[in-house]
């Protein structure tokens, strides 16, 4: 199994690999932003429906793809972490 520090890197790696096509703008970060947070906070995993990329200039399915592939063991990863959290909260329900 990855770390989150490898699954993060893997995802900032593609992200500069297709930053011609805005992958590292603040648009396609706030998209992994939104899913990680719905994915620690409800279990739900989700990729985005639209990266925000520079789809009216070029063909971005490649790099929607790429992005979609790095991104969801990521939001595995995470959604994971939030039921574990869960568990250790209702376990430890004296402590909150």
């Amino acid at each position: 199994m990855s770390t989150f520090e490898e699954l993060t890197t893997n995802l900032v790696r593609v992200q500069n690999q297709f930053s011609s096509f805005g992958a590292c703008d603040t648009e396609p970060d706030l998209e992994i932003h939104l899913a990680m947070r719905t994915a620690i906070q409800t279990g739900v995993v989700e990729l985005p429906n639209n990266w925000q990329l520079f789809t009216c200039s070029m063909d971005c399915r490649e790099a929607e793809a790429a992005l979609n592939a790095a991104l969801l063991p990521l939001l595995e990863y995470v959604a994971e972490a939030g039921r574990i959290r869960k568990k250790v909260k209702d376990f430890c329900w004296r402590a909150y």
